[in-house]
């Protein structure tokens, strides 16, 4: 299967959605504490990179409950969230960074 045309072959999204929640669930936390130089906005944008790839039914699935989200990145995940669906943009970015990167270390 390639990854051409993601949105418009429903076998390649199913694999991209199932690729993505696993990521979220099993490998996300583990990924950020081998990043720790990242930043906020470095974290947002791989956020919304891998939101922006899956399917609205994906997406949904994810925010139900059905996929443990990483608790230290639950912040950013809802502000990359709310940025894709035209939350407003308030520049909390670094606290919520903040936050969370206390979480990751704790």
């Amino acid at each position: 299967m390639a990854k051409k045309a993601i949105k418009e072959n429903p076998d390649t999204q199913l694999l991209e959605d199932v690729t993505d929640l696993v990521f979220i669930e099993h490998y996300m936390l583990a990924f950020a504490n081998k990043h720790p130089e990242y930043d906020a906005e470095k974290w947002l944008d791989i956020i919304r990179k891998t939101w922006n790839k899956m399917s609205d039914r994906a997406q949904q699935f994810a925010l139900s409950g059905s996929v443990k989200l990483p608790e230290p990145l639950v912040p950013l995940v809802k502000k990359a969230v709310a940025d894709i669906k035209g939350g407003i943009k308030n520049g909390t970015e670094k606290n919520t960074w903040d936050a969370s990167r206390k979480e990751l270390e704790s």
